[in-house]
């Protein structure tokens, strides 16, 4: 977004360093940025609580020297410390408030005189916002989906001699392996279609090490853990078709131990950035026939959407092993969609509704 944005406006980005960065690396080059804007990044070394209070003053700090036009983020303390300062504010929301202090801030930003507007990634989001605060008004809260980078999608080549696996048809999946991302649906649906090769790729060491523990002597399932965003789309070129299943489960913790448990009032409100990922690989689609899903694709048309049947979804991709021309449909029906849902069409949406 920060390079949407700066090719119309003069950016910068505050943000504190995480470890899913390595330091060592070009932040641009990392993400296949080309634009150079600002970076406002504090150089704190420490951990925890002690890094959080160093981003805060270096955050106020700031603002007593420095005026900007619009504060546009996630990050809803910060928002309001912008909001202080009287800095016009927009809030991007990914998903609903879970935590009282969540609310807390979350009412603070809407109610500030200097909130311009609510900027949601789908429409079940917007819905449930309008909902759970009736007094906001439908003209401040706009849907913009998820975005994608089109320039960094085509300058990337795919890994497909370099796969694993005895079988010559590869099923993909790139992204988390969080329970709700439908992890163990990949996996029962595995082990139904023996005839391809299931590759994960994403997660983190304990993860990879429960989902492992569930399919021990199935020899088509590979894990291939968390790598760069370069690395990523290498691997999502490389797979005949990609999965994004997504489930009502979630973890929790048993005698120290991850355990997975069924979450029933999960609703998924979100517009996963996976799908377009996967549509800008120009790959065929089988999702998980959620609402957000419907806001994106036309089924049978840019994708494949199914309900939570593993032998559906074993079913669905012999179907795409088989009738190739009809996969190929669908992956070059998506690749012409998502033009439609680019960085720099985003943040022109944007811009045009709360800066004009």
């Amino acid at each position: 977004m920060c390079q949407a944005f700066h090719a119309s406006h003069s950016v910068s980005l505050f943000a504190r360093r995480t470890e899913y960065y390595p330091g060592h690396q070009n932040i641009f080059s990392y993400y296949g940025i080309s634009e150079k804007f600002e970076l406002l990044l504090p150089q704190n070394k420490s951990c925890g609580s002690i890094s959080s209070l160093y981003s805060y003053w270096f955050l106020l700090h700031l603002l007593k020297r420095r005026k900007f036009d619009i504060c546009f983020g996630r990050h809803l303390k910060y928002l309001a410390i912008a909001g202080f300062f009287g800095m016009p504010i927009i809030y991007e929301a990914h998903e609903m408030p879970k935590k009282i202090k969540e609310m807390f801030w979350l009412k603070r930003v809407l109610s500030s005189d200097s909130f311009k507007g609510l900027v949601c990634i789908s429409g079940v989001l917007r819905e449930k916002y309008l909902r759970l605060f009736p007094g906001l008004s439908e003209n401040k809260v706009l849907v913009a989906h998820d975005g994608i980078n089109l320039e960094f999608y085509d300058s990337i080549a795919s890994l497909k001699d370099q796969l694993p696996g005895q079988n010559t048809y590869n099923v993909g999946y790139v992204g988390g392996l969080k329970p709700e991302k439908g992890i163990q649906l990949i996996i029962e649906t595995a082990g139904i279609l023996k005839n391809a090769d299931f590759h994960l790729v994403g997660g983190s060491p304990a993860e990879i090490d429960y989902w492992e523990q569930q399919c021990p002597n199935m020899f088509n399932i590979f894990f291939h853990g968390p790598v760069t965003p370069e690395k990523a789309v290498q691997y999502q070129k490389s797979f005949d078709v990609l999965l994004a299943p997504y489930q009502k489960k979630s973890w929790t913790s048993r005698d120290g131990k991850l355990m997975v448990e069924d979450s029933p009032e999960r609703v998924i409100g979100n517009s996963p950035l996976k799908f377009f990922e996967y549509m800008s690989a120009e790959k065929p689609i089988l999702a998980s026939d959620i609402p957000v899903a419907r806001e994106v694709f036309t089924q049978g048309v840019d994708a494949l959407l199914s309900d939570n049947s593993p032998e559906q979804w074993a079913e669905w991709i012999q179907v795409l092993m088989q009738d190739r021309n009809f996969a190929a449909s669908l992956a070059q029906n998506a690749r012409q969609k998502v033009h439609g849902f680019t960085w720099k069409k985003r943040s022109q949406k944007i811009l045009s509704r709360f800066m004009s």
